[in-house]
């Protein structure tokens, strides 16, 4: 194929890492009841009250919260044993944030790890789920500022109005919702229906735990579907979203004030070793490269030069300093000129990797040794962008040959063959139909 180079050497396929097992406190039994028992909770929250948030209530809001794993206030006396009762009763209120007012509430490491959460019927709240979950609800809720960490099923947001959230999960489902703001990570398309006036950003928040918590709930990095919205009701002359390419500085105002309240509470009653110094959205004025990769996704941007390029996942670490080496060289402060516009971790069969590679397989006069290498394994690709830098391509290419010697990848960069490459990789291939048509 023109316009493309294939780099590929002999060696042994490595060894995956066992994945982690997930271990929750309650039994099975105890958990799905304690479950059932959130789905059943109704709030009516539609009283409009305008008030500061009182950021003296957060140390009231956390110490009410049971900590996992936590050191907390010395006992003088045993405490009192509880009733079964009484215990199931606490359980399920440590699985809810519901009718809070003017608070700041806060989930530590630990404290949920792996369970459902719900938040039902808050107003102008600034809430900090910073642990991993099974996903939960969102219901009713009123100017509230909300971080949710990753979950491993869906997370349903429903009848929210003028409320902004940084989430990270398997899938997002909104319904009845207005006026909200998504800083968003989603492993499969985002979903809503009767809402009006999203926006929507890229995943651009980072804090110590993250990594090992997108690890637990099976997430990976690189399979952000943030911009690839499904719309059930989609409006006759506009869309009902709206997708952003900025940095979202005002989610770092937003989240000041949570940050530095979590700071304080760490020298008050919790483990003051935790670092939660890496609790920043602007990265432009560090040197911090973003976990997720910040993508451009259906963002209608106009290209003079396109690279597609595939990696095997098990290079992983190397593939990420690759990236991190592109985002500090080309897209950090120059979104205008440069921008990484997908990104995709996925299993190919033989079948779609030839079709991909334009190969025959069976064709003895061409024997494509990186299809030989690939084959039947795990990839990760990357679709990368310039408005007016003919040489991109070209200087990406030196770049890995040069710096990476012993990596196997494929670059395509040709127009016509990236544009279309990219629509089997990124839109096509091993895409389940949740409920909609892939568009």
């Amino acid at each position: 194929m023109g316009n493309c180079l294939e780099v590929f050497k002999d060696k042994k396929k490595k060894q995956e890492a066992p994945k982690q097992n997930v271990h929750q406190s309650a039994s099975v039994e105890e958990s799905q009841d304690i479950q059932q028992d959130i789905s059943n909770v109704n709030i009516n929250a539609n009283q409009d009250i305008s008030k500061p948030i009182n950021t003296q209530n957060v140390v009231a809001a956390a110490q009410s919260s049971a900590s996992f794993g936590v050191a907390g206030p010395a006992q003088n006396e045993p405490a009192k044993p509880l009733s079964k009762a009484e215990e199931r009763k606490r359980m399920r209120e440590n699985l809810m944030f519901t009718k809070k007012e003017d608070e700041i509430l806060l989930k530590y490491p630990g404290e949920l790890n792996g369970k459902q959460f719900k938040l039902e019927g808050n107003k102008r709240c600034e809430i900090y789920i910073n642990d991993y979950t099974a996903g939960g609800f969102c219901d009713r809720l009123e100017d509230c500022i909300l971080f949710w960490g990753p979950s491993t099923g869906s997370v349903f947001i429903r009848e929210c109005r003028n409320c902004r959230f940084v989430i990270v999960c398997s899938q997002i489902r909104l319904r009845d919702c207005h006026d909200c703001e998504f800083m968003l990570f989603s492993n499969t398309d985002p979903i809503l229906e009767s809402c009006s006036n999203m926006k929507y950003w890229c995943l651009n928040f980072v804090y110590p735990e993250l990594k090992s918590q997108m690890d637990n709930c099976g997430l990976s990095i690189w399979n952000n579907t943030w911009a690839d919205q499904f719309d059930f009701t989609p409006g006759q002359n506009k869309l009902n979203y709206t997708l952003m390419d900025e940095d979202g500085d005002h989610f770092i105002d937003s989240f000041k004030t949570v940050t530095h309240n979590i700071m304080l509470l760490q020298a008050q009653h919790l483990n003051p070793d935790l670092d939660l110094s890496q609790i920043d959205l602007n990265f432009e004025e560090k040197d911090q490269t973003p976990l997720v990769p910040i993508t451009t996704g259906n963002l209608a941007k106009e290209a003079e030069s396109h690279a597609f390029i595939l990696f095997l996942s098990s290079d992983g670490e190397t593939i990420y300093e690759i990236y991190k080496y592109f985002y500090h060289t080309y897209f950090k402060g120059k979104r205008d000129k440069y921008w990484l516009k997908e990104t995709r971790e996925t299993d190919l069969k033989e079948d779609q990797l030839s079709e991909l590679l334009n190969y025959d397989p069976s064709d003895e006069n061409y024997n494509n040794r990186w299809y030989q290498s690939a084959a039947g394994k795990g990839l990760i690709g990357m679709y990368l962008c310039s408005a007016s830098d003919p040489n991109f391509a070209n200087e990406i290419a030196g770049y890995l040959t040069s710096n990476h010697v012993e990596l196997e990848f494929y670059l395509s960069f040709n127009k016509d063959a990236v544009t279309e490459q990219s629509k089997k990789f990124f839109k096509e291939y091993n895409k389940e139909d949740k409920g909609h048509k892939i568009n």
